[in-house]
């Protein structure tokens, strides 16, 4: 992958790292190129399990990058963006905003992801890290936070649905008084399971993440897709859904070996 996104694998784990420029501000082309990288995690399977990072030494991500210049609109263009975000490049424009990030915050995925994040996590970044990561951890210096109030651009609260994340009166906290809270305070209120040491973040996120590879990767999948889609389903329906997709999965594990589903990943 280019344009500040690398997708490596690791037998049965996979690494996506952000990597651009000093603070990892987040442009339209960075958004295409995670897009395409969360494609490729989710459509190979070989890959059971990714980790979500920044290199050492770099936040995860501060955010978009307000520096990029964007194009001079009228109202009806606006409009038409937003309504049709690849617009403009199917005709050989570059990519915009709206464009690529929507994508990303729409993207259907059921294999699970690790947060390893160190560093500032805000804006965007905090968005893609909610929204794509399922278990997370922090070194000491990592710093959430929701700064979009301030600029009159609220509303992430609702698109990643944040109080299903953490309680109530944390979320709106967060949401409504733009502040940043510290690793500490983020594991207290649930934002991220622990804080642990920023050398040792990379080695902790990915011996948990081979500790979900050792799993079959339909039992892995099955237990995904059950947790995620019982969200918005009573609980009768949630009930149904999971025996289904449980009985599912039993009926193909008596169909074959088992040990098939335990093979290494070429």
């Amino acid at each position: 992958m280019s344009d500040g996104v690398t997708l490596e694998r690791n037998g049965a784990v996979a690494t996506l790292t952000l990597d651009h420029g000093k603070v990892n501000a987040m442009t339209p082309a960075m958004h295409k190129a995670l897009y395409e990288a969360l494609v490729s995690f989710i459509n190979d399977d070989r890959i059971k399990v990714g980790v979500l990072t920044s290199p050492p030494g770099k936040p995860f991500s501060v955010g978009e990058d307000i520096k990029t210049p964007r194009p001079a609109e009228t109202a009806e263009e606006k409009v038409w963006r937003h309504l049709n975000p690849h617009g403009a490049e199917a005709a050989g424009g570059e990519p915009g905003r709206p464009g690529w990030d929507w994508d990303i915050l729409t993207l259907e995925r059921f294999k699970p992801m690790i947060g390893a994040v160190r560093g500032w996590c805000l804006g965007q970044g905090i968005l893609y890290l909610l929204h794509h990561t399922d278990i997370r951890l922090a070194s000491p210096d990592a710093k959430f936070g929701f700064p979009e109030i301030g600029y009159a651009m609220g509303g992430v609260g609702g698109w990643i649905r944040l109080a299903r994340q953490v309680p109530h009166v944390h979320a709106l906290e967060l949401l409504l008084t733009g502040d940043t809270i510290d690793a500490e305070r983020a594991a207290e209120i649930n934002l991220i399971n622990r804080v642990v040491p920023d050398a040792t973040l990379s080695e902790e996120a990915h011996q948990l993440a081979e500790r979900i590879a050792r799993h079959p990767a339909l039992g892995i999948r099955v237990e995904m897709e059950s947790y995620y889609r019982a969200h918005d389903m009573t609980r009768e329906q949630a009930t149904a859904f999971g025996a289904h997709l449980y009985r599912l999965q039993r009926v193909a594990a008596g169909e074959q070996d088992l040990g098939s589903f335990l093979r290494k990943p070429k």
